[in-house]
């Protein structure tokens, strides 16, 4: 009977070793706040009225002063995305999420995935899907963004490359959008990092970086970053 139980454990612990082992990679700082939402979700809608209601940590991150080389950083928790905040944004964000779902682009079993919007500091509060605000999803799919109501894959001649955050060079960084920048950005799970080499990056541009972290059908990890 021990040894069955042990087999059964082991299978159990494999099962769960790519989840764990990304949560493990989050610094103590970004986890140790983190609250939980045990409601399922099962569709990115769900996702997305999840984040609207929960408190998550959100990272403020200002510009850097060009004397000391450092950002002013502002830590918050609450609702990150204000999926109500006008009748445009929920019509636009249901559009976006339906998309998501027809694409099959979620693992609602396990799967790490990242929300992010930019725009113009001059943006209008427009969402015309034009020129003044973007949103783009990334999952185990790969890169999407939303044009003219359509997920458009990004495609890059050398996807195929691995990078890892611990072997940022400071003095070579890859350019900001490239391949290369946008790997680096979603393996790095360390505060410090992501302050140093990821936030001085978007002058004249707004960005809110959402990390998502999902096992069974539950968001067990979320965070926002704002530049």
């Amino acid at each position: 009977m021990n040894r069955i139980l042990l087999f059964i454990l082991m299978i159990a612990l494999t099962a769960n070793s790519a989840v764990s082992q990304t949560i493990d990679n989050c610094n103590k700082t970004a986890c140790k706040h983190q609250q939980m939402s045990y409601r399922k979700v099962y569709s990115c809608l769900d996702i997305i009225k999840n984040i609207d209601t929960t408190g998550y940590r959100t990272n403020y991150v200002g510009p850097k002063n060009y004397k000391t080389r450092e950002s002013s950083v502002e830590t918050t928790y609450g609702p990150i995305i204000n999926f109500d905040y006008t009748a445009a944004r929920r019509e636009h964000l249901e559009k976006f999420a339906t998309l998501v779902d027809e694409m099959e682009l979620i693992n609602y079993g396990r799967d790490t995935i990242y929300i992010e919007e930019s725009y113009p500091d001059t943006w209008n509060g427009r969402y015309d899907y034009r020129d003044h605000y973007f949103l783009t999803i990334t999952t185990h799919k790969g890169i999407y963004d939303l044009k003219r109501k359509k997920l458009i894959q990004r495609i890059y001649e050398n996807a195929q490359e691995t990078f890892e955050a611990d072997s940022i060079n400071p003095d070579a960084l890859p350019a900001p959008g490239s391949y290369a920048w946008e790997m680096l950005r979603f393996r790095c799970w360390d505060d410090n990092m992501m302050i140093k080499y990821f936030g001085d990056t978007c002058y004249g541009y707004s960005i809110n970086f959402v990390r998502i972290i999902i096992k069974d059908n539950t968001i067990v990890y979320c965070d926002q970053w704002r530049w």
